[in-house]
């Protein structure tokens, strides 16, 4: 009697072992499916992320050109409009110093009359 006594409760505990082994088992797949799940969206927010980064850095790129761009052509047009504007301003000085002359060669003309 004793040794069937002995053996039950090693029968027992083997049950309850295995019964906590397959519930731990069981925990443990469905927190894999859950890390599972959350790495997935995760990784495709952290995808769009990327893709977002890398169109933002491209239009930043072309951004970028146009400025230097722009500034280069706004430079030229500086340079350009300077220019124009100094030759204006000698021109209309040329201007000025002849009918300066123009009125003193009239005065002489008019003394040596």
């Amino acid at each position: 009697g004793s040794v069937s006594n002995s053996s039950s409760p090693k029968h027992s505990i083997s049950s309850t072992t295995r019964l906590l082994q397959d519930k731990y088992t069981h925990y443990l797949d469905e927190v894999e499916l859950l890390i599972t799940r959350a790495l997935s969206t995760k990784s495709h927010c952290f995808h769009d992320a990327v893709r977002s980064h890398d169109e933002i850095q491209s239009f930043l790129n072309t951004t970028r050109h146009a400025i230097s761009s722009l500034r280069g052509e706004l430079s030229n047009y500086d340079s350009q409009s300077l220019l124009t504007l100094l030759r204006l301003y000698r021109l209309l000085r040329q201007r000025q110093n002849q009918r300066q002359l123009l009125k003193r060669l009239e005065s002489l003309s008019i003394v040596k009359q």
